[in-house]
């Protein structure tokens, strides 16, 4: 959302977004194949979810936005988004057999925004 805003790099922006969205479905699809069912049940809602705040961020940026569509609103999606994340995250780690303490702090979002990167499709991304 943030670089979308920024007008020189509109065309670099939704060319990343778009990618970022295609290899994050290619990845998904690979996922429902290998990983357990609990896991996938997490994967799937945050997958449907995700796939909503791209829908809003599209709409955003061609001009016509729903009802409830906003920049705040696809930075709560994301910031929610997160938090699943990182529960998805600790139950890989328990079907695993990894039992690390999650520190709460999410590594890859912190290195991704201290270099300005777009949220939107990063949880697909592996960055």
């Amino acid at each position: 959302m943030h670089a979308l805003g920024r007008t020189a790099e509109l065309r670099t922006v939704r060319q990343r977004l778009t990618e970022a969205r295609d290899q994050y479905r290619d990845v998904h699809a690979e996922a429902q194949m290998r990983v357990p069912e609990q896991v996938l049940d997490l994967a799937g809602g945050l997958s449907h979810d995700l796939g909503a705040v791209y829908g809003m961020v599209r709409r955003l940026d061609d001009g016509v936005p729903r009802a409830g569509d906003s920049p705040a609103a696809v930075q709560e999606s994301i910031d929610e988004l997160w938090g699943r994340l990182r529960r998805m995250r600790r139950e890989m780690r328990t079907e695993l057999g990894v039992f690390r303490a999650d520190s709460g702090v999410d590594e890859d979002r912190s290195r991704i925004l201290s270099r300005g990167e777009p949220c939107v499709g990063i949880v697909g991304t592996g960055r």
